[in-house]
């Protein structure tokens, strides 16, 4: 290759790179308009987000009440079914503590 042919190489790939380079700055220039707070209809309004979200937490919050009598009713019968299920189930009287037992019997023999 000659001395010129070189350079008209690297003039051209010079060129390509002004191409690509003007067609991604009207991409990112594209998508910066996009990400832009849109005017009119199609647009998302964070302020009426906001705003909702506001209101439903103040609901909420007004809708709240203490605990009646029927909920520690309810509270105490849930507690009744659990021991009856755990007995029912054989979980009574410590099954953790024998897991627990077994794991660190293992623990210090495999160490020994």
């Amino acid at each position: 290759m000659v001395w010129y042919e070189f350079i008209f190489i690297g003039l051209l790939f010079c060129f390509g790179l002004f191409v690509v380079n003007q067609h991604l700055s009207k991409t990112l220039e594209h998508l910066t308009e996009s990400f832009k707070q849109p005017q009119g209809e199609m647009g998302i309004d964070l302020s009426a987000i906001k705003e909702e979200m506001l209101d439903m937490v103040h609901d909420t919050i007004q809708n709240l009440q203490p605990p009646n009598a029927m909920d520690h009713i309810m509270g105490a019968v849930a507690q009744f079914l659990q021991v009856k299920m755990m007995r029912s189930l054989n979980l009574e009287g410590g099954v953790l503590p024998e897991v627990v037992e077994d794991v660190i019997s293992q623990g210090l023999n495999d160490t020994a």
